[in-house]
């Protein structure tokens, strides 16, 4: 067995461990690919999300969009605030 130069150490030392380097370019590329695919899911999402508001803005078509109906008068309406079934007869279909 051969002796070792250095007489603390005992046997041969174990290679060294390498470690993987990244390139800036690299890592920096992967964040913008890795944005770009998180983004369609993310308005997709924001799509479905504010559909409803999309869609009641389209349906009022500004300042002439559908009026509220006047139901009953205020004097059919009892004052202790019980609820009152009113019919509403109108010739409207929904679209």
């Amino acid at each position: 067995m051969a002796r070792s130069l250095h007489p603390g150490t005992s046997g041969p030392s174990p290679p060294a461990a390498e470690t993987p380097r990244r390139n800036v370019l690299v890592a920096a590329l992967a964040a913008v690919c890795g944005g770009i695919v998180a983004l369609f899911p993310v308005a997709a999402g924001l799509f479905v999300f504010l559909d409803p508001i999309l869609k009641r803005k389209a349906e009022s078509g500004g300042e002439g969009g559908k009026q509220f109906r006047r139901v009953a008068n205020l004097e059919m309406l009892p004052g202790d605030g019980t609820p009152v079934q009113v019919p509403v007869i109108a010739d409207l279909t929904d679209s």
